[in-house]
Formats: C-alpha cells, sequence, structure tokens
C-alpha cells in the first residue's frame, strides 16, 4: 500500500509532522508558499508548553466574548464578512467548550501533549538542535486574586489527571525571581516542565535540514497551485528513512 502524504505549511508544526511522517516510512511532500518557519514560527514565543493540556476554549465570560467581538485583540482578529459563515463553527465551538465536556476533550488531547518534551527532544539530537532548548519552564503571573484562582483550581486538575507539575508562588516569592517586578501582584504560577525555544526559525530550520536530504521534497508553491498539484496526484518524494 502507497504511504505517501502532503504536508501543506512549513511551519514548525508542518515541518516537525513531516518529520515525524518521515522518520515512520513515509514518503512526504512538504510545500509552503515562502520559505520555512518565516511566518508565524518566526516570531512566536517559544515554548513546548507541556502544561498546555486544554484546548483554548470558547470564552464564557461576557466582557471576554465583547473584548474579543471588537477585533482589536491581539489573540483573535477575524474579517466580518466571514461572520454568517461562522455562526454555526462557533456555536459548536462554544458548546464543546462546557466546562465537563472541555474536560472530556482534554483526556484526548492530552495525549498529544503528553510526549511532546520527549518528541521535540529526540528530534532535535537528530538534527543537532537540542542547544536551542533551555529548560526550566516559564512563570505565569497574576494580577488579580480572581484569576489567579482559576488557574490554581485548573492547575490541580492537570497535576492530578494529566502529571503536569508546578509550583505556586506569592508576590514576595514573584519579587525574589524576578526582582524589579511590579510590587502587589496577586501571586503567580512556575510551570515547571515547559521547554524553552531560544530560537523558532532557527529550530524549524534546523527540523527542516534534516528533513530535506532524505528527499529533494520541499517545494514552493504559490497558493494557486496547491489544489492543482494535489488533484494531479503529485507526491513526488521517493525518500523515506
Amino acid at each position: 500500500m502507497s504511504r505517501e502524504v502532503i504536508v501543506v505549511g512549513a511551519g514548525i508544526v508542518g515541518v516537525s509532522t513531516a518529520l515525524q511522517l518521515q522518520l515512520r516510512g513515509w514518503q512526504v511532500l512538504l510545500l509552503d508558499r515562502q520559505g520555512a518557519g518565516e511566518r508565524t514560527s518566526f516570531g512566536n514565543a517559544g515554548l513546548i508548553q507541556r502544561e498546555a493540556v486544554f484546548p483554548h476554549a470558547f470564552p464564557r465570560a461576557l466582557g471576554t466574548i465583547l473584548h474579543y467581538a471588537s477585533n482589536r485583540a491581539t489573540e483573535v482578529r477575524y474579517q466580518s464578512s466571514m461572520l454568517p459563515r461562522l455562526g454555526f463553527p462557533f456555536w459548536k465551538y462554544w458548546w464543546n467548550s462546557q466546562p465537563e465536556r472541555h474536560r472530556q476533550i482534554a483526556r484526548h488531547y492530552a495525549a498529544l501533549i503528553g510526549h511532546c518534551l520527549e518528541d521535540h527532544l529526540a528530534v532535535a539530537a537528530l538534527a543537532g538542535a537540542t542547544h536551542l532548548f533551555r529548560p526550566g519552564g516559564y512563570l505565569q503571573v497574576h494580577r488579580h486574586r480572581h484569576s489567579l484562582e482559576a488557574e490554581l483550581e485548573a492547575a490541580r486538575y492537570k497535576e492530578e489527571h494529566f502529571g503536569v507539575e508546578y509550583t505556586v508562588l506569592d508576590d514576595a516569592g514573584l519579587q525574589a525571581r524576578v526582582p524589579g517586578l511590579q510590587a502587589g501582584l496577586a501571586g503567580g504560577i512556575h510551570w515547571q516542565q515547559p521547554l524553552a525555544v531560544l530560537d523558532p526559525h532557527a529550530l524549524t530550520l534546523a527540523y527542516l535540514d534534516y528533513f530535506w536530504p532524505r528527499a529533494a521534497n520541499f517545494a514552493l508553491l504559490p497558493p494557486q497551485r496547491w489544489k492543482r498539484k494535489a488533484r494531479a496526484g503529485v507526491c513526488a518524494a521517493r525518500g523515506s528513512v
């Protein structure tokens, strides 16, 4: 049986997916309209988030919904002309974000997140890129007590069900960790397991450099040609490991 696949998009997700498939014996054609890792993966925060076992939920608070609806939030941008087509998907997103339903989905989602550190470290070792990782996790700081309490409730659930590790810091503990931080904060959470990526673009390119020699199978194509190539059954890569 043919084991060929096309991966569209050569950011860190696309390159990682293509490489993992190749390591499992698949022949992979990786497509992008520009150089690998030159869009979102060029300037993202660079965290491999072992603690992120919950997918992002649709907001429940009216104030948060109105904030996003203004289309001025950095987290969400949309085209108003698309809203009529997004009504039903948004409703499904909202329904699946109800607390109990969200926790059920997290059990499946966490299966992907639970081994993200080991998988990245293994591939980075092959690609000679482990120097781009920095252990130690990250600090999540809260100004308000109510937001800290809500996050702590989720943290306890993550620890119990998914093995997430964290410590709680009060304002004094934050000041000791980060001198000069604003005083009077509610506190924070130190998520201990995540890895920081010092240069996300460099990591993407390192993975691609390991992927590429095994087949000439990374193509820069304008978007209008992707569909035409896929319809033609193009899967030109013949290299695998």
